[in-house]
């Protein structure tokens, strides 16, 4: 799971829980658009058996009323009097035809070959009865009577009355059965959408917690902590996560170049640390070596002085020489000393500060592209959360739809209810549907209701999330900013370099004064040189002394070569 995870972008990561969301929410909102498309046709069907039912009372009413207004006909005295209630039947007798007409619609065509015996039953009543009026109003009470009340006529009101009674427990049976089948679908279309629903929901909450630790939280704490680890100059710490292929690798193999670029910088110091020490040891040595030359110097300049003594008649005569000539050599020692300093710290500087700026040049430069490419990433990342939280409003508008689905049904419900309270005793049965289904919409209205609590949950997540990418592109911005301060520190070692060209041009100066110098000195020399032969008793002496100095000096040299 974990490896799975590491392979996958922060985004890719988030989209697989909204569409796991998605994916719910559709589901869920299939099953509510089926459920109520078979809750329509089945309440259809329960609508169609009530009318039967309803017709079939009302056939039963008009037989009933042919049959009292038959025996007002019996009962009568009179031509006159029996016409009224002749009228009656006949109209009931009209009105009996339409209702069976009525019924006959009303059933399926592979079941209306069933619905002939009550056809033929209706059909002779009418005419039995209808002829009863006519003979009452024609020929008088009396033949009514007596054709009212034949066997033919009473077999037929029985065969009727027992039909009719047959028809109602059959519409009776089927109300029933469809209302059982009805209650049997909504208990099992509810159980189904709230397992969909409580499982969809449960494993996008659980998708989301593992996300959230092992892919996003979790990595991310432990580059936290090794970044402060290396912040606190702990070089040993490992860099976990660098191969990674989200943004989380990304973010450890920038904190990994960061740890290797912060041991080169200490190995350097470390080896600056070494030079530096080695340079001590041998100035130590130099101070040594110049003290030794400086006692065996004494002795021999003790004899040089003897013999120069000798030479002092000669060395009147070069004085003014001498002195110009010493003035001259001074002058070319201080300058070829400033130049050999400056020279030499040029040499050092100038080494370091190349080895220096070239790999520093290098390390903000990979700085400064990572940086780049952390704030780009994390600016595109939030753009993506932020449209995840758009499709997440779209999935709450869809709840809000079903929502109004169940209220309008609920709505329908009612108004199914008012009509079977106008029906009396005969739409009870209809009521007691209209009141299932109603509640039915009620809890079809509250599974939305949770529904659209747990988007706006997810909703909230969301944004918690774009919040927590917004603070991430933030702090990759300090980091590009830190970058852009080292960027400065190569500015000023810039400024440094030009220093030490400026020391060159010094150096070069006094190069150019040395050399005016010596050839200043090559003057006096020239100068010197008449006298220099009235002192060659005295410069044999000075020659042996001068040779033992010079082994001194090749010694001294010797020695600081070694150092």
């Amino acid at each position: 799971m974990g490896a799975l995870l590491s392979r996958l972008s922060i985004a890719k990561k988030i989209y697989a829980v909204v569409g796991l969301l998605a994916v719910t929410a559709a589901i869920l909102g299939s099953l509510g658009v089926v459920g109520l498309r078979t809750y329509d046709q089945r309440v259809d069907d329960i609508q169609v058996l009530s009318q039967r039912a309803l017709l079939g009372e009302q056939m039963n009413s008009l037989v009933f009323k042919v049959v009292m207004d038959s025996r007002g006909i019996y009962a009568s005295t009179s031509k006159e009097e029996a016409a009224s209630f002749a009228k009656a039947v006949n109209e009931s007798t009209a009105l009996l035809g339409t209702r069976l007409a009525e019924w006959k619609a009303l059933l399926p065509p592979d079941r209306r070959a069933d619905f002939k015996p009550l056809e033929t039953s209706v059909n002779e009543f009418a005419q039995l009865r209808n002829e009863a009026a006519r003979l009452g109003v024609e020929v008088g009470p009396k033949e009514a009577a007596k054709h009212g009340g034949n066997d033919v006529s009473r077999a037929n009101r029985k065969a009727l009355g027992e039909e009719l009674e047959r028809r109602a427990q059959q519409n009776l049976a089927g109300i029933e059965r469809a209302n059982q089948e009805l209650a049997t679908y909504g208990s099992g279309l509810m159980t189904v959408m709230l397992l969909v629903g409580f499982g969809g929901i449960g494993g996008a909450v659980a998708a989301s917690v593992v996300i959230a630790r092992s892919g996003i939280a979790g990595p991310i704490t432990g580059i936290t902590n090794t970044m402060s680890n290396l912040a606190e100059g702990n070089l040993t710490v490992e860099v976990v996560g660098a191969g990674r292929r989200d943004e989380i690798g990304g973010m450890a193999r920038a904190v990994e170049v960061f740890k290797r670029n912060a041991l080169d910088r200490a190995r350097m110091a470390a080896a600056e640390e070494a030079e530096r020490k080695a340079k001590e040891l041998r100035t130590a040595a130099v101070e040594q070596l110049i003290e030794g030359f400086d006692r065996s110097m004494s002795g021999i300049l003790r004899t040089v002085s003897a013999a120069a003594t000798e030479l002092d008649a000669t060395a009147q005569s070069m004085s003014l020489t001498a002195e110009q000539t010493n003035s001259q050599a001074s002058s070319t020692a201080a300058a070829a000393e400033q130049a050999s300093v400056n020279v030499q710290t040029v040499a050092s500087a100038t080494d370091e500060l190349s080895a220096s700026i070239r790999e520093i040049s290098a390390q903000v430069t990979r700085s400064t592209d990572i940086a780049g490419q952390a704030v780009g990433e994390a600016q595109a990342t939030n753009t993506r959360v932020q449209g995840l939280v758009e499709q997440a409003q779209r999935i709450g508008d869809v709840v809000k739809l079903i929502t109004d689905i169940a209220s309008q049904t609920n709505l329908l419900a009612l108004n199914a209810t008012i009509e079977a309270a106008r029906a009396g005793e005969a739409g009870k049965g209809f009521a007691v549907v209209a009141q299932e289904v109603k509640n039915l919409a009620n809890q079809t209205a509250k599974a939305t209701d949770e529904i659209a609590g747990q988007i706006a949950s997810m909703q909230q997540a969301t944004s918690e999330a774009a919040a927590a990418i917004t603070g991430i592109g933030g702090t990759i911005g300090s980091i590009n900013e830190i970058a852009t301060s080292i960027a400065s520190a190569i500015e000023e070692q810039g400024a440094a370099t030009g220093e030490i060209a400026r020391n060159v041009q010094e150096a070069s100066r006094g190069t150019e004064v040395v050399t005016a110098n010596i050839t200043e000195v090559s003057r006096g020399a020239t100068q010197t040189g008449s006298a220099a032969t009235q002192v060659l008793g005295a410069a044999g002496e000075l020659s042996r002394q001068s040779e033992m100095m010079r082994s001194e000096v090749e010694r001294f040299l010797d020695g600081i070569r070694a150092a």
